[in-house]
């Protein structure tokens, strides 16, 4: 059976019933779990987001299930790795007590803890820029494309946070930053 933390988890994860939104999302996961030839494209019905997180749900759907907490646990799964990479990028740019705050600062959000059992797309959108962030303040330009890429093909907002992923990536570069060393980080990134 269940652990007494598992069956906390699944009942908060179960606390509520979805919004509109989320059960939009839910059947367009339902739909693409459903196999091929009966929604995988979503080609039948109005979608208004970019396909990914609509495609990790529908994986997790087909590996646990039709239910409201198949559908939850991405975006539970992703918020706890969003935390992580807040801890990581803090330390990384600021030093390790930095990074506690950061990650303080976001566990205690209410933004955070409401979404972070949701269907909604938007914390798979922030762990997606967080590790775009994550792999730029590291120096690895192609990597931290790749991910906001996927950031791109979560939510189309990500757009707006390419600046800030690519100033937080020039700011970790050696100091004093050398006009040359900032225009192959820019390049690099922009090429990938």
């Amino acid at each position: 059976g269940l652990g007494v933390a598992d069956r906390a988890l699944g009942l908060h994860l179960l606390e509520h019933r979805f919004h509109q939104d989320e059960a939009l999302y839910a059947t367009f996961a339902r739909y693409i779990a459903s196999g091929p030839g009966h929604g995988v494209l979503l080609s039948h019905m109005l979608v208004d987001k970019p396909p990914l997180p609509f495609y990790i749900d529908g994986l997790s759907v087909a590996a646990l299930g039709p239910s409201e907490f198949a559908l939850r646990l991405p975006t539970f799964l992703a918020s706890l790795v969003s935390l992580a990479l807040v801890y990581a990028i803090g330390r990384r740019l600021f030093g390790p007590m930095a990074g506690l705050a950061a990650v303080w600062v976001m566990a205690l959000s209410p933004f955070a803890i409401q979404f972070s059992i949701t269907v909604f797309v938007d914390p798979l959108l922030t762990t997606w820029l967080l590790l775009a962030i994550w792999f730029l303040v590291r120096g690895r330009s192609g990597w931290g494309a790749a991910a906001l890429a996927l950031a791109w093909a979560t939510k189309q907002t990500a757009l707006l946070f390419v600046p800030l992923a690519l100033l937080l990536g020039l700011a970790s570069l050696p100091r004093p930053v050398q006009p040359r060393a900032a225009a192959r980080f820019l390049t690099r990134t922009a090429a990938l």
